[in-house]
């Protein structure tokens, strides 16, 4: 199937396998049969038929024989019995006798040209030479005619394994070719394909257009059910309904034999004319002949048609044929399928499609089919399996293959329209990313911006599937302008927002495809950036702060400098957390604080605070880490006073109410007397060591003042007590305490005398 056979339009020369497996077997009965002339069409007549009053078995042994002599006689003998038979249609003795010779004459007597037609006139053998000569043409085709039906060449119509005892028809073929015709305006050429179901035994097939006029149809080579003619029309047959319907003789005695096939014994031919007319609707007819017996023929056997002609296109598709194709599918009667009928075909495309023999362009024959049938029935019955959902995986893959082919009209793309939906419902990835993947070629960016809230497609993508479906959507996706830009952003939006996680986004907007999207590079990130921030702003991403830092700073840095507002909180929510602390997030902190400055100084100082009230220690210590940390230095330099006392002294009274265990000096836990100004002095040294507060000796008072009051406000001449320890602070600690000793001994003279003896005992140990 990978190649393309012929054009549907034209004679078929390649066996189908399958195609005959479902046809009706009829039963006929020789009181129902239509017998009328091939060119007469009037349904008074053809009443008569139906009523008995003109039928083959009423022919007398007198016109056999006259037919026999002119098959079998010289040239006069022949012109005899044609004069013969005419002297017995002007007779009136009996009507059924004179219909029936008449339908033998004019079945002789069927025009092969035009030329033809002017000599109708001459029916009864006067006229003048010219006349006199196409009578003598008419009589040689008609002894011809004879001669090949006495030697047993009939048509038969069987199922598919009696095909090779199959004759085609010797009229000649006129081949559909409207580009060929002189005046497109007001000539049109309709080619009429007629299936004959059951086992028919039939000898010829005729189209009658009109009173006194009509066709033959040949048989097309390897499909015995099928036959064919063209007619070119003078105006429009679709404008104007033009009416028509088929005739075909059959063989009354045949009869197949196991071995030897068919069998025939007598030459009755009946001809049998369809009840009713039918209209020309387009300019490929596919029609199926209704016999009078048959008594299912809207429900059984234009079912069985339909589904005949779609499987003996299907080989026939190429990528010359199939726009021509899918335009004469049209024609089907979709219409009158039933739910089960629907099923049966869809089950047949599903095998097609997941076959190794179908191309891409002939599984898109298939989807168009698919999407004609949905248009009678909707919902379409499809399996609920994995089958399925493997031909919809196929079909999507198929449309993104023809994209750029232009192989369909706007009636295609619109049945495909209302199809696509369907196919990415039931498809490996039903959601709204696969629409837009697959269909943004097909329909553009309003069609897919208004599927953006279709419930099902509410589908979570893993990576590996995201990725795939963006990156086929951006590739096919062209900017042409601002407008277009604007109005794809958008789009590109819902794109970034069905990513599985944010790095997920990143990746994809950092894609060559999407500068497309932006006027500059900075219009993108300031896009990006709020992206970003409502994303990461959504309530089912539940992520700890930590997380979310490390995501940040894999941004680039042209993008995370536009996110200080989305940084900021992240930030203070670290630093109010208790989370555990992990060295990929305090590498992160510490990096947005120290090293980036992505932060304001307000902003950076609001953090700082957070961090010196934390109940966490480690957090604390991040404080002191960031204060000891040169790189920090111009920005804590740049800080106000008043700011630095304030978190250095937060600092501290945090540490020492932690040491308190319930935070309070007054609690029986804390320590007291020497102790307790040794651990106040150790907790101010800590803050104050740090090497970008070891030299600030104002700093160091403001906080050590401050301090002392709160913890040592009523500690008296045990200060001094506490003078071996705080050797080991820092000087600017040192000097806080001395000057807290002073305090103490200008409070009173006893003090002063006592506090001499402690210190000589000092300096003597």
């Amino acid at each position: 199937m990978a190649e393309c056979q012929h054009n549907p339009l034209k004679p078929l020369r390649r066996q189908m396998e399958g195609v005959d497996s479902d046809d009706t077997e009829m039963n006929t009965s020789q009181d129902d049969i239509i017998v009328n002339k091939p060119e007469d069409t009037d349904p008074d007549t053809e009443e008569q038929g139906e009523n008995g009053q003109t039928n083959e078995s009423e022919q007398t042994e007198d016109d056999r024989s006259k037919i026999d002599q002119e098959s079998n006689g010289n040239g006069d003998d022949n012109n005899q019995s044609v004069q013969e038979l005419r002297m017995d249609k002007n007779a009136d003795s009996n009507q059924g006798e004179n219909m029936q010779a008449e339908m033998k004459q004019k079945k002789y007597e069927h025009f092969e040209s035009s030329k033809l037609e002017d000599g109708r006139n001459g029916k009864t053998g006067q006229g003048e030479n010219d006349q006199m000569g196409k009578e003598q043409i008419q009589r040689n085709h008609g002894r011809a005619e004879l001669e090949r039906e006495k030697s047993g060449t009939v048509h038969v119509v069987e199922a598919a394994e009696e095909e090779e005892g199959y004759i085609a028809c010797e009229t000649p073929y006129e081949p559909y070719n409207l580009q060929s015709t002189p005046d497109q305006s007001t000539h049109v050429q309709v080619d009429f394909y007629l299936l004959i179901l059951g086992k028919i035994y039939v000898n010829h097939v005729y189209i009658h257009l009109g009173p006194n006029e009509f066709r033959q149809l040949e048989a097309v080579d390897g499909y015995p059910k099928l036959w064919k003619c063209s007619v070119m029309f003078l105006g429009d047959p679709i404008k104007d309904s033009f009416r028509y319907r088929y005739g075909v003789y059959r063989l009354q005695n045949a009869v197949n034999v196991p071995v030897f096939g068919r069998v025939e014994y007598g030459k009755d031919l009946s001809y049998c004319v369809e009840i009713g007319e039918k209209c020309v609707s387009s300019k490929v007819q596919f029609d199926v002949f209704r016999f009078p017996e048959d008594k299912h023929y809207v429900s059984e056997t234009t079912h069985k048609a339909v589904f005949y002609y779609l499987k003996w296109l299907l080989p026939l598709v190429c990528p010359e044929s199939i726009s021509e194709t899918l335009v004469n599918v049209k024609g089907l009667s979709f219409y009158l399928l039933t739910k089960k009928n629907v099923k049966t075909v869809i089950n047949w495309i599903m095998e097609q499609v997941l076959g190794n023999s179908a191309t891409n362009i002939q599984r898109l024959y298939l989807c168009v089919v698919l999407g004609h049938l949905q248009r009678f029935c909707s919902p379409l019955p499809f399996p609920k399996d994995n089958k399925m959902v493997q031909t919809c995986d196929r079909f999507l893959q198929c449309l993104i293959a023809c994209v750029n082919s232009n192989f369909l009209s706007a009636s295609d793309l619109n049945l495909l329209e209302k199809l696509a939906v369907v196919l990415v419902e039931n498809s490996s990835s039903p959601g709204w990313l696969t629409l837009a993947a697959y269909f943004y070629p097909y329909f553009g960016i309003d069609y897919i911006l208004g599927k953006e809230y279709a419930k099902s497609l509410n589908y979570g993508y893993n990576d590996k599937e995201y990725h795939e479906m963006a990156t086929e959507l951006l590739l096919n996706i062209k900017i042409k302008n601002r407008n277009d830009q604007i109005a794809h952003k958008k789009l590109l939006h819902l794109v970034l927002k069905n990513a599985p996680t944010l790095d997920d986004a990143l990746k994809l907007f950092t894609s060559p495809e999407v500068s497309q999207f932006f006027a500059n590079e900075d219009e993108g990130d300031l896009f990006f950036s709020k992206f970003y921030q409502d994303k990461s702003q959504d309530r089912t991403q539940k992520k700890s702060a930590g997380t979310k830092l490390v995501e940040f700073h894999k941004m680039p840095k042209n993008i995370r400098e536009k996110m200080q507002n989305y940084l900021f909180p992240i930030l203070l929510e670290y630093s109010k957390s208790n989370e555990g602390l992990k060295d990929e997030h305090v590498n992160m902190f510490c990096k947005s604080i120290v090293l980036e400055k992505d932060l304001g100084m307000v902003e950076v100082l609001k953090i700082l605070m957070e961090l010196s009230k934390s109940k966490s220690v480690p957090r604390q210590d991040l404080l002191l880490d960031i204060l000891d940390n040169k790189d920090f230095e111009k920005d804590w330099n740049q800080a106000s006073h008043v700011d630095k006392v304030n978190i250095c002294k937060s600092w501290v009274m945090t540490r020492l109410r932690n040491k308190g265990c319930k935070g309070w000096p007054s609690y029986e836990g804390w320590p007291s007397g020497v102790d307790k100004i040794v651990a106040v002095y150790e907790v101010i040294n800590a803050i104050m060591r740090c090497s970008l507060n070891t030299s600030n000796k104002v700093l160091a008072e403001d906080v050590s003042i401050y301090v002392v009051d709160v913890f040592l406000g009523n500690e008296g001449i045990s200060v001094l007590k506490a003078f071996p320890s705080i050797e080991k602070c820092v000087t600017v600690v040192q000097d806080c305490y001395k000057s807290h000793v002073r305090k103490i001994l200008k409070q009173t003279p006893k003090v002063v005398k006592k506090s001499s003896n402690i210190l000589k005992d000092c300096s003597r140990s």
